[in-house]
């Protein structure tokens, strides 16, 4: 039988944490005598607990412990725990002991993901709905412009045919400065272009922010899924350490035994 099948009860079957669970280790680990029988008589704060041990017990499910809220350790070792899960409440957790496990996969990943891709997600649409509302003022701004610089232009044509004497104009200006109608054309002509310009720019920024996104949470998840990945392999790489030592360790005791079972052993 593998070492890690023997120290794993196999006579009970496999367990998920619950309630139960919990409040019994709670009490196993409480202080004994009468300070013990007063916490409970007094009741557990469970917001107070800062450290379970939760071993041996053929734990194949992590599961409640978000009632465990200040918990800063946690011994779960010599389970049977196949995934790493239901750990995200506890944010002040700061040491984890899963060693004697069978654990290949780390839950959670892609529920943090998609938290992380729909939060950046809402910061990234209030962005692009502020540069809309910009760019709408622009849209605004160069309508009225268009109007003022239209009948600026059109009243200085009218200014010209009245004074019926030649004005020394930049050759731009004097090709259009003919009648009424090449004005209008060419001053709608370069009111279209600027729309354009604008519109061009808008959907630049808009593009070039929700590709930004994109990439951003697909580098995420690919650093996430190869952190994961590292520490399943660091998990595992410490649990056949461990499970190494503790077959030496059965070893030197077996020879140990051997050894005072020999009549008249040799010094």
């Amino acid at each position: 039988m593998d070492k890690l099948e023997a120290i794993v009860r196999t006579d009970i079957e496999p367990n998920v944490i619950d309630m139960k669970m919990i409040e019994e280790a709670i009490k196993d680990q409480s202080p004994k005598g009468q300070a013990g029988i007063l916490i409970e008589q007094d009741g557990y704060d469970l917001k107070e607990i800062h450290y379970i041990r939760l071993e041996f017990l053929n734990i194949l499910k992590i599961d409640h412990l978000w009632i465990l809220p200040g918990l800063t350790k946690l011994q779960l070792g010599n389970n049977i725990i196949k995934k790493i899960e239901n750990l995200d409440s506890l944010i002040n957790l700061k040491e984890l002991d899963l060693s004697f496990n069978n654990i290949t996969v780390i839950e959670n990943l892609e529920e943090l993901t998609t938290y992380f891709e729909r939060n950046l997600g809402d910061i990234v649409n209030t962005f692009i709905e502020n540069v809309q509302g910009f760019f709408t003022q622009l849209r605004e701004y160069e309508n009225s412009f268009s109007e003022v610089i239209t009948d600026q232009a059109l009243r200085f044509l009218v200014h010209l045919t009245i004074r019926n004497e030649d004005v020394l104009l930049p050759p731009p200006l004097k090709a259009i400065m003919v009648d009424k109608e090449t004005i209008n054309n060419s001053l709608a002509a370069s009111h279209d272009l600027h729309l354009l310009i604008i519109d061009n720019r808008e959907d630049l920024l808009v593009s070039q922010i929700r590709s930004w996104h994109q990439t951003l949470c697909a580098e995420f998840l690919h650093n996430e899924i190869s952190r994961n990945r590292t520490a399943v392999m660091e998990i595992n790489h410490f649990s056949d350490f461990q499970r190494e030592e503790f077959e030496q360790y059965q070893k030197s005791l077996d020879i140990e035994e051997l050894y005072t079972r020999i009549p008249n052993p040799p010094l």
